[in-house]
């Protein structure tokens, strides 16, 4: 989408059209344009103002996960997992389900490193074990 999408998009809203699926465009133009804190704001409105849209749900996580907020993504993921599968909306379930997966593997990665030569506590390692 284009600057003038977005533009005319942003005016809408300032004319006093503010529904759930301009603030989804919105967020959708946003993150396309890797603006996500712009995106982050009208994602968070579109799912406040419906809790069910489990796109929105979506793309908020991604949003958050883009950001580097990490803790606000899972949980933001975690809630469009439910909202998915309670909409049946079954592709977005299986996208949130791979980015909640992806997203925690990354956060156990320090504990648990991909070297199986070396155990993720006190530098132990499995070669100098043996050698003892």
């Amino acid at each position: 989408m284009t600057d003038a999408m977005l533009e005319r998009l942003e005016a809408m809203l300032a004319q006093g059209q503010d529904n759930p699926l301009l603030r989804f465009g919105l967020g959708s133009v946003y993150f396309g344009q890797k603006s996500y804190r712009n995106a982050l704001l009208h994602l968070k409105v579109c799912v406040e103002q419906e809790p069910t849209h489990s796109a929105a749900w979506k793309l908020l996580g991604r949003s958050y996960q883009a950001l580097g907020l990490d803790d606000d993504a899972i949980r933001t993921y975690q809630q469009g997992l439910k909202v998915a599968q309670t909409n049946g909306d079954k592709q977005v379930e299986r996208e949130i389900t791979v980015f909640l997966k992806t997203h925690q593997i990354e956060a156990w990665e320090p504990l648990f490193p991909k070297d199986p030569q070396v155990l993720p506590f006190a530098g132990i390692s499995k070669s100098s074990h043996k050698n003892q």
